[in-house]
């Protein structure tokens, strides 16, 4: 298409693109710079930030989102790249910042970038644990219930001592995962954590029975030695 019409700027930026996610990053630099002959340099400064992200040159790909985001302060993308260099450079606070504005622009974020902020709001905080579990809280009320968030907010809690939080939080989890050997472990853990043996055998029970009906892997063999180290853990905290 571009040998038929040269002249068509959108054509060098798709195929640009094309490159970029190809890893071919001199060749998707060139076709934007033919694209800038073409249009606008400044319309394509977010497409030249993420090459020179993933090219590792942070510095660069800063400049370019600073300049694309200052003309365009809605594009999402942007913030989401923007974020990704300054947590790569050091700087969390512009990454939690950047992230924030993410959230809030963009309708389906990413579940993985709650939890990174999470993680950074860990480590920058005193009050860490409380911040990242206000975020995945916001996370999982405009996303809906992902275990992914779910499971960061329960080892948060856990990692706490708040073991009867983490019940909860992982009792949320039910309507999705309850077929899951796995889900089935994990509530039987906390519910010794919280001396309800008699629940917790019960739940080893179903899960080792499930396993049992299914096809053996390296992952359900793990499973199945968890189940006899709990089994093993409530007969010592009987006995």
């Amino acid at each position: 298409m571009i040998e038929h019409k040269p002249e068509r700027y959108e054509l060098y930026i798709r195929r640009g693109l094309a490159y970029s996610d190809n890893a071919q990053y001199q060749l998707a630099l060139a076709d934007y710079r033919k694209a800038a002959a073409l249009s606008s340099p400044e319309a394509l400064d977010h497409d030249v930030g993420v090459v020179y992200y993933r090219m590792g040159e942070l510095e660069q790909a800063l400049r370019h989102f600073d300049a694309f985001l200052a003309q365009a302060p809605k594009s999402y993308p942007s913030y989401e790249y923007r974020a990704r260099v300054k947590r790569d450079m050091g700087d969390y606070h512009g990454a939690i910042a950047d992230l924030t504005q993410y959230f809030r622009l963009n309708d389906s974020p990413n579940p993985g970038h709650y939890v990174s902020a999470a993680d950074m709001l860990l480590e920058l905080e005193a009050n860490g644990p409380e911040s990242a579990l206000q975020l995945l809280d916001e996370g999982l009320e405009k996303i809906g219930v992902v275990p992914q968030l779910q499971r960061k907010a329960i080892a948060i809690e856990r990692a706490r001592g708040r073991k009867d939080l983490a019940l909860e939080r992982l009792q949320t989890l039910e309507s999705v995962l309850s077929s899951s050997p796995s889900w089935q472990l994990d509530m039987a853990e906390l519910l010794i954590d919280s001396k309800r043996h008699g629940e917790a055998a019960n739940l080893l029970k179903t899960a080792q029975a499930k396993l049992e009906k299914l096809r053996s892997t390296p992952a359900r063999i793990e499973l199945f030695k968890s189940i006899a180290a709990l089994e093993s853990r409530i007969k010592e905290e009987n006995s």
